[in-house]
């Protein structure tokens, strides 16, 4: 897999700031989140973001890197994996629309898990650090910013829980057949 290059997006040219805040309509048909956020919080969480594409395969961010970025997909599929035995397993998949990273928003720690352009993809990559910086002085806007994302965060923690039940189950689980019991640690 590739790596991004961190100062340009992966067709070369330079990331795009000035048209970020044009997609807010798009992205209120689109996203339940940014439909609940006013227009001081989208101004907020777009300081400092940037319109980025990249290639299929390119590694956005990859597991043990630090959380710095919230991926806002506006073209293409972002596939969030884990590798466990050398295998590598999509977890959650992000398309136009959908909000990749989001908990970066609450924790910069490192990743435990890859997000991987499935296709070529365009976003706008939010960056964390500076709403970091709002959210240590208690900005006001800043803590509305949480309080509309935290539930969606929450959701999306649940979802992965019962995703990795469900995938633990079929690790563990057994076939039977000629009286020989197999285990299967494949999946």
């Amino acid at each position: 897999m590739k790596r991004q290059d961190k100062g340009k997006d992966s067709g070369g040219r330079r990331p795009r700031t000035d048209d970020v805040l044009r997609l807010v309509p798009w992205l209120r048909e689109r996203n339940p989140l940014v439909q609940r956020l006013d227009d001081a919080c989208i101004k907020l969480l777009f300081e400092g973001a940037v319109i980025r594409s990249a290639t299929r395969d390119t590694v956005l961010l990859a597991t043990g890197e630090p959380q710095r970025y919230i991926f806002l997909l506006t073209e293409g599929h972002i596939a969030q994996r884990v590798e466990s035995n050398k295998i590598q397993r999509e977890v959650l998949s992000f398309g136009p629309g959908e909000i990749a990273g989001l908990s970066a928003l609450v924790d910069q720690d490192s990743a435990p898990y890859d997000l991987v352009a499935v296709n070529t993809v365009e976003f706008v990559r939010i960056d964390c650090d500076i709403l970091a910086r709002y959210a240590a002085v208690f900005h006001p806007v800043m803590l509305r910013l949480l309080q509309v994302a935290v539930p969606d965060l929450v959701t999306r923690l649940r979802a992965l829980v019962e995703r990795s039940v469900v995938l633990a189950a079929r690790k563990t689980a057994t076939l039977s057949g000629d009286g020989v019991t197999l285990a299967r640690f494949d999946r």
